[in-house]
């Protein structure tokens, strides 16, 4: 009778338990339907490869909150210097970048093509941050000429194992997440994870560095700052490995490169430009880079906001971007991934515009109300751009394939990499020689190592006239632009599954059939003709056999 008691009190521990576990399960599918996550999608290669954004927006955000005031008001180079130096890293990002990214295409690896080049550059990614910042003291009490060539070398060293990591790890999104909202999911994850990181890197350093005038960027701060950037660069480092070792990506040690020959470096380059999907993503990119770039927030407190103190308690604002996610999540479901853009982008113009209310003698309560509105403006709409762009991005590589029948997932994307280095190199360097000829110079600055220089263009346009020119007037031309050649590109979720469709058609057929209004639609967006296509080619596949790819 014990027995038969024990039994019936296991048997209904056990029905207990599997309706608990049914409840669980319920909940979970419940959760998965509303995100959209599909049936058979797995949500941990989601948290994996996000991961690597918390150490990485912690690094970012307080190396570069703090790193040009350092180098103007503690190390003491003026605007032309620092210049000088991003024109010359953007020089020479623009030159890497795209050979990067063709070598990267033609790796061969148990751990697939992008893996091993993020597995072997995070540690040295994460020292290129800290070096930076002279933590040996090696040039303090050097020549001007010292000086300059160690932070020019160290940006070098930075800009070239950000641009490996970068461009690796955004190819790594087509090949693990092949379906176009899936591809959503990951980068809303990645939006999470970039607020794990972001914003309390942000309180930390507010707190931690407590910046309320330019004046306070001395010596004496330097050990404070030095500290947060090397232990923020350490969670880089730790996430990144952890991220490499746990996301599993398809092996590319049994697929044949393609030919070595110098020519076809630069042609793969070159033909690139015919997939109409990714030339209006570039352009589109590209014009919403440019707006950004010109307005200089620095300058732009100091001199016509006149409120510096403001400076920790905005860049807290801007942090909170990730507030924004779920809302365009949730609007990109629905409507598409255009969508977002087109409802925020209109709050960038009203940003924008608030620059040109501003003078250095407006009321300290108006301006203050001003600043945190345009803070808001640019948060949110930002968000809503740079959403779209995140989400549009990888769905050109399957257009690319649908033209040339190859998977060039880095030589693509690269070109991002190479967006960000024009805007946050070149155009930063030509926009602080235009600050220059306004004569926005650091005259103000004690103890100059380097003598700022003014050239004044007119004498009867001053410093205001300039930074309100560069953060008002020329951002909404480039942000219009940039609007304009986003709302041509027209894909939709059932335009995606069907170039998938064509491409393993070709693939396991030699041969795809479409119909008139499909050949339409894929000429449409791919700007070829249909016969001039891969996929609108035949081939005999009878007797060949496709490498198998296996995940590590």
């Amino acid at each position: 009778m014990d027995n038969e008691k024990r039994n019936l009190n296991d048997s209904a521990n056990g029905a207990g338990d599997a309706a608990e576990m049914t409840g669980w399960r319920k909940l979970a599918d419940k959760f998965k339907k509303g995100v959209g996550i599909k049936d058979g999608s797995d949500v941990k290669p989601m948290l994996t490869y996000s991961s690597a954004r918390i150490g990485e927006q912690a690094a970012l955000r307080v190396s570069g909150a703090h790193y040009s005031p350092f180098l103007t008001y503690t190390v003491g180079m003026s605007a032309g210097h620092i210049s000088q130096m991003a024109f010359i890293r953007g020089v020479w990002d623009a030159i890497i970048d795209p050979f990067l990214a063709i070598f990267m295409d033609r790796t061969r690896s148990r751990l697939g093509k992008h893996r091993s080049w993020i597995l072997a550059v995070a540690i040295p990614l994460a020292l290129s941050y800290i070096m930076r910042w002279d933590p040996f003291g090696w040039v303090r009490d050097g020549t001007a000429e010292q000086i300059f060539m160690y932070y020019l070398l160290t940006g070098v060293l930075l800009s070239t194992t950000q641009s490996i990591f970068t461009i690796a790890y955004d190819s790594m999104l087509p090949t693990i997440a092949p379906n176009y909202f899936q591809r959503t999911q990951y980068n809303s994850m990645g939006y999470i994870f970039n607020g794990i990181g972001q914003v309390p890197a942000q309180l930390i350093s507010s707190w931690m560095i407590g910046i309320r005038s330019t004046r306070d960027y001395d010596w004496d701060l330097y050990p404070r700052i030095l500290t947060l950037v090397v232990v923020c660069n350490v969670i880089l480092a730790f996430f990144v490995i952890f991220m490499v070792l746990t996301t599993k990506q398809p092996s590319s040690k049994d697929i044949p490169p393609p030919p070595r020959a110098l020519f076809t470096f630069f042609y793969g380059l070159l033909d690139v430009f015919k997939n109409r999907a990714f030339r209006l993503f570039f352009w589109s990119y590209f014009f919403r880079l440019f707006a950004a770039v010109w307005n200089n927030g620095m300058y732009f407190l100091r001199e016509v906001a006149d409120r510096w103190d403001l400076r920790a308690q905005l860049q807290i604002v801007e942090g909170l971007e990730i507030a924004a996610f779920p809302v365009n999540f949730l609007i990109t479901k629905k409507h598409g991934k255009q969508k977002t853009a087109k409802l925020t982008t209109p709050l960038l113009y009203v940003y924008y515009l608030l620059a040109l209310v501003l003078n250095p003698n407006s009321p300290r309560a108006f301006s203050t109300v001003v600043l945190y509105l345009r803070e808001a403006c640019a948060t949110v709409g930002t968000s809503g751009l740079g959403f779209t762009h995140d989400n549009i991005m990888p769905d050109v590589t399957e257009v690319d394939e649908m033209i040339t029948g190859r998977r060039r997932e880095s030589t693509i994307l690269s070109f991002r990499s190479f967006i960000n280095t024009m805007s946050t190199s070149i155009m930063t360097s030509f926009v602080g020689i235009i600050q220059e000829w306004f004569g926005v110079t650091d005259d103000t600055t004690e103890n100059h190592m380097f003598t700022a220089r003014a050239y004044h263009i007119h004498p009867k346009l001053d410093k205001i006239f300039g930074l309100k020119l560069l953060c008002g007037v020329l951002p909404i031309i480039f942000i219009w632009l940039c609007q304009y050649t986003l709302k041509k590109y027209k894909m939709t979720e059932k335009d995606h599954e069907l170039i998938r469709r064509v491409i393993n058609e070709r693939h396991e057929t030699g041969a795809a059939a479409v119909t008139p209004e499909e050949k339409k639609l894929l000429e449409s967006l791919s700007g070829q003709k249909w016969e001039k296509m891969w996929v609108g080619t035949r081939e005999d596949v009878s007797e060949k056999r496709e490498p198998e790819l296996t995940g590590a």
